[in-house]
């Protein structure tokens, strides 16, 4: 994943749940890195040092990193998971005009257009641009239907509920409480939906 991306992310998260560990993010990021095994060992170590009582999120008189390796990976697994989902969405949007471009190439009539016969030919090659233009907007490969500027894909529902869950349940395997589970779950969510300022 774009590590730029990642520690962008990562360190707003990380500004939310756990404001103090932000003096610590470049080294603690760069750990995660270089490392991201020993990284997460280190944590899951100092995580289960801290006292139970201690809420989430607030560090006692020490300064403890525990949440930046837990976030960076968290999202770059988050990210992998939206990049899959916008690979099938790519994929699923560009299924028609691929396979418009083969009839064409092949000097097949669309399925609609041989069922109606030789004289509807001729419109459906009209209606299609020819193999080597360049798609329609709302037949791009990627870009899917036209969208006003501005506007930003979201995240269907049920990729936001997975993907919370998988936060929070990791979460919970690192010792984290409950609340500051959730807390981080919705932080990271928030952080893949973009920029807080």
């Amino acid at each position: 994943m774009e590590e730029d991306l990642l520690r962008e992310i990562a360190r707003e998260v990380v500004e939310k749940v756990a404001p103090h560990e932000v003096v610590l993010f470049p080294y603690e990021s760069a750990a995660y890195f270089e490392d991201p095994r020993k990284a997460l060992k280190a944590a899951r170590k100092r995580a289960a040092a801290k006292p139970k009582d201690e809420p989430f999120g607030f560090g006692g008189g020490e300064l403890v990193s525990i949440v930046t390796p837990i976030v960076l990976e968290m999202l770059d697994a988050a990210l992998v998971a939206v990049g899959a989902h916008l690979m099938v969405t790519g994929v699923e949007r560009s299924a028609g005009p691929v396979r418009a471009g083969v009839r064409r190439m092949l000097r097949r009539p669309a399925p609609a257009a041989a069922e109606e016969g030789p004289a509807d030919v001729g419109e459906a090659e009209e209606a299609a641009p020819a193999v080597g233009a360049a798609p329609a907007p709302e037949a791009a490969a990627v870009e899917g239907p036209v969208r006003p500027a501005g506007t930003a894909e979201e995240l269907p529902p049920a990729l936001r509920a997975a993907l919370w869950q998988k936060v929070y349940e990791h979460a919970l395997s690192f010792g984290i409480d409950e609340g500051g589970s959730r807390l981080l779950a919705d932080a990271v969510l928030g952080g893949l939906t973009g920029p807080t300022s």
